[in-house]
């Protein structure tokens, strides 16, 4: 991937999926990488400092994600249950009682999308949740499948006696053991509202179940060396439920926690990785998405009004202090009908570069984006990059996926003139696609695939929309492309009820697709305009 070692190779090394799986174009990985490790949708943004509201009457967001992804869990039972989202089916009953986790489902819902489903967004709000407040890296491997409807209960409550909790615990998989190391990684964060439990927590506000309000080991420094705070320990006896599950082996785990916050972190990775990682039989989790050092994004290949074609990408570079003013990043192209530049000119500098030097476990992020314009019979086969991180032309790097390129399909690609959300009377979007049309292969078909948040349902519903080859003013002004446009259907009282479209092409029995178009409510996507051309 790289000519020689140089401080962004070293940084390549750390993340093996650069060299070891990932190529690019990859777009449910690609989805998940940039929502997760990036942070691009705001959604790790919701939570705020590892604390208790303002008000002090709500534990912390990410103490109320951490108990949603358990709740959901909880019930698992023989391949039946587990992460699967029913949680947000069974608010009402008394054993998921708390604001907490009818705030985490509002929280979620704009959220939710093709590529990362609800009981995804639950199991990687855990892992966020533990890392922003100081806890371990945690995997996460999504595919996980949003569940039709409320499943059995069975969540422990704090009034349980330790046989009836030992054995939903090992219903869930979990032997006496690993009960006591769960309980104590969950209790970490958080406390217990007295508006929620008032028999427990006989004061106001939020009795805490440590000292701290980080994913630390005080949970059982505190139990084993005092001063004990946890009023699931010292409460009322018929709801010391921490106190009966912690002491059941002698307190032996618990000793070992608070002797070592290393074990304590270690024990929590495994822990609560395999309960986010419990889901129901004949759900198959994909591999771990890990985070790609170097890697394009927001890449866009488009017609524009002129007639000409105008590639558009954003090169990422990724990881621990890569925040460099004085790195120059270049972009590099091959024609069409070339592996190489007939044209004799193919580069480019970025037209900005933006930097976040604050992203969970230590990353920061320096982003440089392109845009160029070349002619449609000139066109692109491929891209890379080439990174000199000092500035000066002597050591210079290659970034091409591996050896391979970043290809560039032109068979089908977007038309941003005449494509917009928002659109008014029965439509709430209009998409038009500009298919190649001096190929051996012809069109046999172009469609739309819409995704629509269905809020109730808490998952995302998709529709798919035949193009219609255009009319005017929707004639392509070139005679390489002919234009395809598709309208969205759609209630246009709800302004976030449509968050992307995928557009795609057949050619020969093979199917071409292009980008994530839209993106409102914080759904990962390349934005397109509130309003359409009509000439």
């Amino acid at each position: 991937m790289i000519k020689r070692l140089s401080p962004l190779a070293a940084l390549v090394v750390l993340f093996l999926a650069d060299a070891l799986a990932y190529t690019w174009p990859n777009l449910a990985y690609d989805f998940v990488e940039e929502f997760l490790w990036l942070e691009l949708t705001g959604f790790a943004g919701i939570p705020a400092v590892c604390t208790a509201s303002p008000d002090g009457t709500t534990p912390s967001i990410q103490a109320q994600w951490l108990r949603t992804a358990y709740h959901d869990m909880a019930t698992a039972n023989a391949g039946v249950g587990g992460i699967d989202g029913s949680i947000f089916f069974e608010l009402d009953r008394a054993e998921n009682v708390g604001v907490g986790l009818s705030n985490t489902k509002t929280q979620f819902k704009n959220h939710i999308s093709k590529y990362m489903s609800t009981p995804d967004l639950i199991a990687a709000a855990a892992v966020i949740s533990v890392s922003q407040c100081g806890g371990p890296s945690i995997p996460f491997r999504p595919g996980r499948v949003m569940a039709a409807a409320a499943g059995p209960s069975g969540v422990p409550v704090p009034e349980g006696t330790l046989a009836q909790h030992t054995a939903a615990f090992q219903r869930q998989g979990f032997t006496a053991t690993e009960m006591i190391g769960l309980v104590a990684c969950g209790h970490t964060l958080g406390g217990v509202t007295a508006v929620d439990f008032p028999a427990i927590n006989t004061g106001s506000g939020i009795a805490p179940f440590d000292d701290t309000r980080l994913f630390d080991n005080h949970i059982a420094t505190n139990y084993i060396q005092g001063p004990n705070i946890n009023p699931l320990v010292g409460g009322p006896a018929v709801t010391d439920s921490d106190a009966r599950i912690f002491g059941s082996d002698g307190n032996v785990t618990m000793k070992s926690f608070a002797a070592s916050a290393a074990t304590f972190s270690s024990t929590c990775a495994t822990l609560i990785g395999r309960m986010i990682n419990t889901v129901p039989t004949g759900v198959t989790l994909r591999d771990p998405v890990v985070p790609i050092a170097f890697k394009p994004r927001d890449y866009l290949l488009s017609v524009t009004a002129a007639g000409t074609l105008n590639l558009q990408v954003t090169a990422d570079i990724f990881g621990p202090s890569v925040i460099n003013n004085n790195r120059v990043v270049t972009l590099r192209w091959a024609d069409r009908q070339s592996s190489t530049c007939a044209s004799g000119v193919c580069t480019a500098s970025s037209i900005s570069t933006t930097s976040n030097p604050s992203l969970r476990n230590g990353n920061t992020l320096q982003s440089y984006k392109f845009s160029v314009t070349v002619s449609a019979a000139a066109s692109f086969s491929s891209f890379w990059f080439t990174v000199d991180e000092v500035g000066n032309g002597v050591t210079v790097t290659t970034q091409n996926n591996g050896g391979g390129n970043y290809p560039v399909d032109d068979l089908i690609v977007n038309v941003p003139a005449y494509s917009c959300g928002m659109f008014t009377g029965a439509n709430i979007a209009r998409i038009t696609t500009a298919v190649r049309a001096d190929g051996a292969t012809q069109v046999s078909g172009v469609s739309v695939e819409a995704m629509f948040q269905n809020q109730v349902a808490m998952s995302a519903d998709l529709t798919t929309v035949a193009a219609s080859l255009g009319t005017a003013p929707f004639i392509s002004p070139i005679p390489q492309y002919v234009y395809y446009t598709a309208l969205i259907p759609g209630d246009t009282s709800f302004s976030c009820q449509y968050l992307n479209y995928e557009f795609s092409a057949i050619f020969g029995g093979v199917v071409h697709t292009g980008p994530l178009l839209g993106g409102v409510c914080g759904v990962r996507s390349i934005r397109i305009g509130t309003s359409c051309s009509t000439t």
